[in-house]
């Protein structure tokens, strides 16, 4: 797709291994605002996470999306575009090919971006809503394929990590309810969750701040109840209010956890596990309270998109 940089509509799309998520917005600096936004349910983590590729036909449903897409960037005059792929396209054996039917449907380019860039993205997008600056903060961006943890002293990062903890990796026994289903995802923390702990070890914080998917519809849950507050752009959960929910939801099943909460079932069936893989972080980090804000990886991208212009 040719790229005009003086244009200031830009089009955005994260191929998470959960979903597609698009968005168009327009620049005006130093800020902006969106113009259009969509989430396309087209999972591809199940596959590349099972056999480490993903199928043809899967492979066609994404370039079609992509085209659609497209279509809709050209009716609405953007004139540039940034696509990455995140976990389940840096994983797949066939991304080339996922890349290149991409670009012969759509003309769009996909890049492939690493786990450190993700995290590097959680930072630029959560420091666009929470001053960083002072004391210490844990950053968790929790998505289908990977957690990525940003550790930030006085503004400055300390460490950053992807670990493969997705909500798509549990592979959880669907007949699993209440303790045993959390004991189940307890478990897969503990064998696969090594690195993130020896990452938290003798750090303090002064803050757990958590973005994703999952957490979002989460506050929307507790909002509903009664059991969320907000400062500013931020929601603030508490970690005992959401352990209550968790128990909650273990005891139901997917198509119950939809019904019950108006979720989709691409999100009904991994909010548990994501729930508990929250909280855990939280009982690691020694945190009572999770900040919430509503911002994603697209921020990060629109922020380096400004930065770039504005040192043009």
């Amino acid at each position: 797709m040719t790229e005009k940089p003086e244009s200031t509509r830009i089009g955005l799309i994260d191929l998470g291994s959960n979903a597609i998520r698009w968005e168009i917005v327009e620049l005006d600096p130093p800020g902006y605002r969106s113009l259009d936004r969509k989430r396309i349910p087209i999972r591809i983590g199940d596959q590349v996470f099972s056999s480490g590729e993903i199928s043809e036909e899967k492979i066609e449903e994404v370039s079609a999306a992509f085209a659609r897409f497209a279509r809709r960037c050209k009716k609405r005059h953007v004139g540039q575009l940034r696509a990455v792929g995140t976990s389940a396209t840096r994983e797949a054996g066939n991304a080339s090919d996922l890349c290149e039917a991409i670009a012969k449907a759509s003309g769009i380019d996909l890049e492939v971006i690493s786990g450190i860039e993700e995290c590097q993205l959680l930072l630029e997008s959560v420091a666009t809503v929470i001053e960083l600056g002072k004391g210490s903060s844990l950053l968790a961006d929790l998505g289908g394929g990977s957690i990525e943890l940003a550790c930030v002293q006085q503004g400055k990062i300390t460490s950053l990590c992807s670990h493969p903890l997705g909500a798509l990796r549990f592979d959880l026994d669907p007949s699993l309810r209440g303790k045993e289903l959390l004991a189940a995802v307890d478990q897969v923390l503990q064998s696969h969750g090594q690195a993130l702990i020896q990452q938290l070890a003798d750090k303090n914080f002064d803050r757990y701040v958590a973005i994703g998917g999952n957490l979002q519809a989460i506050c929307s849950i507790l909002a509903a109840q009664g059991d969320l507050s907000a400062q500013a752009e931020v929601a603030v959960i508490k970690v005992a209010a959401m352990s209550q929910l968790l128990d909650e939801m273990a005891g139901l099943s997917a198509g119950e956890l939809a019904e019950r909460f108006n979720l989709g079932p691409d999100r009904a069936d991994s909010i548990v596990p994501a729930a508990r893989a929250y909280l855990w972080i939280a009982e690691l980090s020694g945190q009572t309270e999770i900040q919430a804000p509503s911002v994603s990886l697209r921020v990060g991208l629109i922020q380096r998109i400004l930065a770039a212009r504005a040192s043009s």
